[in-house]
């Protein structure tokens, strides 16, 4: 049930992601304002993504039965 998870993830710990959005912000023809915008608002997403996974796996009542 994890290997779409991984999969994703091997291909983000390459270079292929930051080669890939160079790319794209030299089609777009942005300047560096922008381009740091769109760095800086993907990464925030990034972060927030995850955050909600961590908290999203991180109930188990059970653990907290013992206490």
């Amino acid at each position: 049930s994890y290997w779409p998870m991984l999969l994703i993830m091997a291909a983000a710990s390459t270079s292929l992601p930051k080669r890939g959005a160079e790319v794209l912000i030299a089609r777009l023809k942005l300047g560096e304002g922008p381009a740091l915008l769109i760095r800086t608002v993907f990464a925030f997403a990034v972060l927030l993504l995850s955050v909600a996974f961590l908290v999203g796996d991180t109930y188990n009542p059970f653990l907290y039965f013992r206490f």
